[in-house]
């Protein structure tokens, strides 16, 4: 019988592990997770569409190895955006996985991390925080009802959050009066490997009713065994997400996403093209990389020594590498405020800067000389626009030959990052600007101007080609605020689905 096989050598694994790496070496230098998984995945009501946790795995028992050719980020950058929360599985003998892949995945993603696992000893669940996990997974059938508990309050003093798995109504019975918040229903038996697809649709509604009479607000989870949207529309509302794995990872990398939009059936109207997101005014590596893995697309980094987000060469190479390294995608633009030209060259090949953005006076002549010097970057030209102004004529004179606009609010006492905003009670008008604009000069806009997550749902509706973003996501002048930040993507996620 595979489980029994599997739970013996996990015994095995985990006081192996001890010795390697014994709890007392890292426990204190444990932090606890602040990521609401429960609240990621848990629908709002019954007409907001079901939540995916997105699984990576690399083989399984039944269908040995598959993900050999598909890179742990590269899978990420479809799961972030799409899934509400990501899993990984970490069983080395028979699923090929390792706890290496969840410190590697935390570099990549700012969603809840699961620990996919055979939980059975206290230590793993230290272990999988310290990795930087956020949940974990307490599977009934192999646990003991005293283990259950202690295990469940082991993981609410690190702050994390338990998925307790079940199969059938008898361990349902085991665990309804615990504190648990989230239930996942496997439809696969783990004695058999039978998978039953209607296990969660039965399961599912006995526990809401049961639950509903002990006034307990649970998340429930269906797991195995999902692959189409037929599947998914099988389910009944009570179920809140679903944890899939194989359907996605036995996937070429580039059909992922299609397995989304189908298994969410989403159309166009339902997941509009979200406009590209610039997070500029980047002072240090640590911004970067949380923007970059939120899912920003550009970071801005301003070379003008007159701004309080100013950023000098040594710091910038820094970004810059470690951006090539493990974002290679992201664009890096640099921003110069009346530079010199040859200035201006030479920081695009010292940093390997991908666009130019001109926020300063700069003139047609000296876009087209900038050009010549730089015939492979793209510029971007800023013009800081007055409200009520005639945006044709605004930018008649000043566009030049760059190849993008960026729209910012005019200030007399600073380029650019002042927090003000448009009037968006002038919405329509707006943008009828923007459209005029890319029919007048066909350039693609960027739009700024004092945006931050409450008013970006406003940006989002004129559908620019990007959105700039500075003070909108900053705790003080050149520091980003990581739940600004998060908060913003997020509801950049929410307006385009």
């Amino acid at each position: 019988m595979i489980l029994h096989q599997i739970i013996e050598n996990k015994r095995k694994e985990v006081e192996e592990s001890k010795k390697l790496r014994p709890l007392d070496s890292f426990i204190d230098k444990i932090t606890k997770s602040d990521n609401d998984f429960k609240n990621n995945i848990k629908r709002k009501d019954t007409s907001e569409k079901i939540k995916i946790i997105a699984e990576y795995k690399r083989a399984s028992p039944s269908s040995g190895n598959f993900a050999e050719q598909k890179e742990l980020k590269d899978v990420l950058k479809i799961y972030n955006k799409y899934a509400s929360a990501v899993s990984i599985l970490t069983d080395k003998k028979f699923f090929n996985g390792s706890l290496e892949d969840i410190k590697k995945a935390r570099e990549y993603t700012s969603l809840p991390i699961l620990r996919k696992d055979f939980i059975i000893d206290e230590y793993q669940i230290y272990e999988a925080r310290s990795y930087g996990a956020d949940v974990i997974l307490l599977i009934v059938k192999i646990l003991k009802d005293d283990e259950i508990k202690k295990f469940l309050g082991v993981a609410k003093s690190l702050g994390m959050q338990c998925i307790v798995e079940i199969n059938s109504r008898e361990e349902f019975e085991r665990m309804k009066d615990l504190d648990v918040e989230v239930i996942g229903i496997n439809n696969r038996n783990l004695d058999t490997l039978i998978v039953d697809k209607d296990n969660a649709n039965r399961l599912s509604k006995i526990i809401k009713n049961e639950l509903n009479k002990k006034n307990k607000d649970v998340v429930i989870i269906a797991e195995s065994g999902l692959s189409s949207k037929e599947d998914i529309k099988a389910l009944p509302d009570v179920v809140d997400a679903v944890l899939i794995g194989s359907s996605f990872m036995k996937l070429e990398l580039d059909k992922i996403e299609d397995k989304f939009i189908e298994l969410l059936n989403l159309s166009e109207n339902d997941y509009k093209i979200k406009p590209k997101i610039k997070i500029c005014g980047i002072t240090n590596k640590e911004d970067a990389l949380l923007a970059a893995k939120l899912g920003a697309d550009f970071i801005g980094l301003i070379f003008y020594d007159k701004s309080k987000r100013f950023i000098d060469d040594t710091k910038a190479k820094e970004i810059c590498d470690e951006l090539k390294s493990k974002f290679p995608d992201l664009k890096k633009v640099g921003v110069f405020v009346d530079e010199k030209i040859e200035k201006i060259v030479e920081k695009v090949h010292l940093l390997g800067l991908d666009l130019v953005q001109l926020h300063g006076n700069e003139s047609n002549n000296f876009i087209i000389k900038l050009r010549k010097n730089l015939a492979k970057t793209k510029i971007i030209k800023a013009i800081r626009v007055r409200n009520g102004t005639d945006l044709i004529g605004e930018i008649k004179n000043k566009i030049g030959n760059a190849d993008y606009l960026l729209l910012d609010t005019f200030s007399n006492d600073a380029y650019g990052g002042t927090g003000k905003s448009f009037d968006w009670n002038k919405l329509i008008d707006l943008k009828k600007g923007l459209e005029d604009i890319e029919k007048s000069f066909s350039k693609k806009i960027f739009l700024s101007g004092g945006i931050n997550s409450s008013n970006i749902a406003k940006a989002l509706e004129l559908s620019p080609f990007a959105i700039d973003i500075s003070s909108g996501v900053e705790s003080s002048q050149g520091k980003k605020d990581e739940k600004k930040l998060i908060e913003l993507f997020a509801n950049i996620y929410i307006n385009n689905k």
